[in-house]
């Protein structure tokens, strides 16, 4: 156990120390309420701020840290442009700096989905080490062992989180005539004629729909996988919105039969980011469907807008949400792979929301950086290699239109299974 003081105890110090030495380390923490407490105690101590007290190891006061206001935004620029220069950053002000995804809150670009570009974030860029704030604690940890030599190691553990992103539930069914009309005029005109004939054929009965064995490939690495969670959409018809009608019976059948070790959360649509009601209908439906509470959510086409969406959700009851990381490469996007509790910058409050980022995604692998199955499962190895150096937790991400085998996605169900196994614990 560590006894910690701070001196001039803030929200902001309390957060970072806490995540550093609780969830990053593994190490349990007491708060000493005074100098004289720290001065007497036998335990391993910490002082953040003031001056050196003897016996405890000191952490000076950090201006990102202790700063509020102008200087405060100051401070995060200073300290934007020192990490983009690989210049070596205080150790609580590195944490928070990521963390707090101040970067995201201040973006001034956006793509065409209102994300902000992997380009202008720090974690993104050359030469700043991916996971520097996992790799940070871990570098405080021997300085603090070194001092006292019965802390035990970092109490860290590698794992796999499994997800699936259940953009479509179906690919035939469960869409109005007229769409389908419509969907097959256009795979016509493309020249996809086994395609329309692949979607009459399951809408007249004769061919079970394609995309409802995804979760197939899913239970056959169940052992091998520490977590396994699918976000479900419950919204179609829109331009960016495509999932079947959830009350239709084989969506619905096949959602009941997902297994216990497979948790469902809610992926919240398109426009959702900003309606609190319209998320707080999608989860109900979906709750209905599933008759078990739905506590977990990423947001459809990783799309939020800081700090409203982490409100939202919060205020609809969510205790975590795994939008976290990057649409079109692999990598993390707030520089860890632990998941973290947002911090509410605007109003200076940690929150019970954890964020889980995540590393890789299918979609991304295919159809952003272009690599076929036997490039894109090294690329899974590098990045869980990565992961493993520092005893993190590996959470990729996947699509039902993947592992459904479908046509041209007939390799990723076997990639699926083999990225399993390399990236076992």
């Amino acid at each position: 156990m560590l006894l910690v003081h701070i001196t001039r105890p803030s929200a902001r110090a309390t957060y970072a120390l806490e995540h550093l030495f609780t969830r990053l380390l593994g190490w349990p923490v007491r708060w000493a309420a005074s100098l004289e407490e720290l001065r007497s105690s036998e335990l391993p101590r910490v002082l953040y701020g003031g001056t050196p007290v003897q016996g405890a190891f000191h952490l000076p006061s950090e201006p990102l840290i202790d700063l509020s206001g102008t200087e405060g935004e100051a401070a995060f620029r200073n300290m934007q442009a020192a990490l983009r220069k690989n210049v070596p950053c205080a150790p609580l002000s590195t944490v928070f700096f990521f963390l707090s995804l101040w970067e995201e809150m201040r973006a001034t670009r956006q793509d065409a989905h209102g994300r902000m570009p992997a380009d202008d974030l720090t974690a993104c860029r050359p030469g700043v080490d991916p996971l520097l704030v996992d790799r940070t604690a871990i570098q405080l940890a021997d300085m603090l062992r070194a001092r006292f030599p019965s802390l035990p190691p970092p109490q860290r553990r590698y794992s796999h989180v499994l997800t699936v992103d259940v953009d479509n539930g179906l690919r035939f069914l469960g869409r109005p005539m007229a769409r389908a009309i419509g969907a097959s005029a256009r795979e016509l005109l493309r020249g996809e004629a086994p395609v329309a004939r692949d979607r009459w054929a399951t809408r007249l009965g004769y061919r079970p729909d394609p995309y409802n064995d995804w979760s197939v490939p899913v239970r056959d690495v169940l052992g091998s996988v520490d977590r396994c969670a699918a976000f479900i959409l419950t919204r179609g018809g829109g331009r960016h919105d495509h999932a079947a009608r959830l009350e239709h019976p084989a969506f619905q059948q096949a959602l009941r039969a997902l297994p216990e070790a497979v948790e469902t959360g809610l992926h919240p649509s398109y426009f959702s980011g900003m309606d609190h009601a319209l998320v707080v209908e999608e989860r109900e439906r979906l709750r209905k469907v599933l008759d078990r509470p739905v506590r977990i959510s990423r947001q459809h086409f990783l799309r939020m807008l800081l700090p409203d969406t982490y409100r939202l959700l919060l205020a609809a009851g969510f205790q975590e949400d795994h939008t976290l990381g990057l649409h079109d490469r692999t990598g993390f996007r707030a520089a860890t792979c632990t998941p973290f509790p947002w911090y509410d910058l605007e109003r200076e409050q940690d929150t019970d929301l954890m964020c889980w980022p995540f590393a890789v995604m299918d979609s991304a692998l295919r159809e952003r950086m272009g690599l076929g199955p036997e490039q894109a499962l090294a690329e899974i190895d590098r990045v869980q290699r990565l992961v493993r150096e520092v005893q993190g937790t590996f959470v990729s991400v996947w699509h039902d239109r993947y592992l459904s085998g479908y046509r041209n996605f007939a390799p990723w169900p076997g990639v699926l299974h083999r990225a399993a196994q390399l990236a076992r614990a």
